[in-house]
């Protein structure tokens, strides 16, 4: 059922994130889980998460991104401050952490009233967001409000960040608010993650020095995950095929890209694994991939025999409301305004798309950093 590459990377993660799960949910679901996979149901215990994309907007533009607002809804679809609060108040029962994200969170006005909205119901929250919008007198607001985590996007040092993000001075703003936050002396755990891209692959070692001053948590290295055109041709028809009254549709940080774009990644990652036992800090890759699995994902030939298990786990809320499986695969399964998220989580299409993943990837699954 499990391939064990694949468990180590998802143990790795759990480790890290365990807080954000209560110990008995924890071991109830695990105790359950085996079940719940071979069942023919496709039903799944509520999931551990929710990843809350609060806006479609952002202030930057990273070369690589894969959040294509046309194909969430336009900012004036957006979720209300009411929308938000209604629906943690729904779930604020059945404990499930709230990871709030975007497009870029402090883009929005309110973002400090949704969060003092998911403090006052009791669930636990964190963010990912990429730092440059943020100030002294926000970031002291952020502590007190306690999120189990932070997640700051970093894209290289700092040639290659405000390249990378089409921002001139992002690399300073980001890293300065770091320090900010490192120096208050709180228990927030603080991550960095670092996409792995053409332009910062040769000068990944550069980075982990940069981090290393900052007294984080963890570095996390993250494999974009990128189609070839052959698979979303495959992803189309299959599609077509099995999901014929529906639409889904595809979102990655690259589409359509020759595969010889890629060929120096395995050479380039497996420096950089070498390089990382020479830190203290902890620095993993998402997902973790053993030597054969990295030159599958670069290459147009993937190949990598991997479950999705996230479809049983978590789920994402787009900007306008809908709940979709993943962001990357935009299958919109009902919208929290008008449906409430047990009836979603449990109804007829997200136990059928469960029961089909469990037979295989979708072709436009593939590469997922989620694997």
């Amino acid at each position: 059922m499990y391939n064990l590459d694949q468990l180590k990377s998802q143990v790795r993660q759990l480790l890290f994130f365990h807080n954000i799960i209560p110990l008995s949910k924890l071991l109830k679901d695990s105790m359950l889980f085996p079940f719940e996979y071979l069942s023919s149901s496709g039903k799944a215990s509520l999931p551990w998460a929710i990843n809350l994309l609060v806006t479609s907007k952002c202030n930057l533009h990273c070369e690589m991104c894969s959040f294509d607002a046309s194909k969430f809804c336009s900012p004036n679809e957006e979720l209300s401050l009411e929308d938000i609060k209604l629906f943690i108040k729904d779930i604020s029962k059945r404990k499930i952490h709230i990871f709030l994200s975007g497009g870029e969170p402090f883009l929005r006005e309110d973002i400090f009233e949704i969060i003092e909205g998911i403090k006052c119901s009791g669930l636990t929250w964190g963010i990912c967001t990429n730092g440059t919008l943020l100030d002294e007198n926000k970031i002291i607001k952020l502590v007190k409000l306690k999120p189990e985590f932070i997640v700051f996007s970093l894209c290289g040092i700092k040639e290659d960040h405000d390249k990378i993000t089409g921002a001139a001075g992002s690399f300073e703003r980001l890293l300065n608010n770091i320090k900010i936050l490192s120096s208050l002396k709180n228990k927030i755990r603080v991550i960095i993650n670092c996409p792995i891209t053409k332009s910062n692959l040769h000068r990944l070692k550069e980075v982990i020095e940069i981090v290393e001053t900052l007294k984080v948590e963890m570095l996390r290295f993250e494999h974009l995950n990128f189609l070839t055109e052959q698979d979303i041709n495959e992803h189309n028809k299959v599609c077509e095929k099995e999901f014929s009254c529906e639409k889904i549709i595809l979102s990655s940080h690259f589409e359509n890209n020759s595969v010889n774009d890629w060929q120096e990644f395995p050479k380039g990652i497996e420096r950089i694994n070498k390089e990382i036992r020479k830190f203290k800090m902890p620095v993993y890759f998402k997902p973790f991939l053993n030597s054969s699995e990295i030159k599958s994902w670069y290459s147009n030939k993937f190949s990598i025999n991997r479950k999705c298990y996230f479809v049983r786990r978590s789920l994402f809320i787009t900007p306008s409301g809908d709940i979709i499986p993943c962001q990357f695969l935009i299958y919109k399964l009902g919208n929290i305004k008008n449906i409430s998220l047990e009836e979603v989580w449990n109804g007829k299409k997200y136990r059928e798309l469960r029961l089909r993943l469990k037979k295989g990837l979708l072709p436009g699954c593939s590469r997922c950093c989620k694997l």
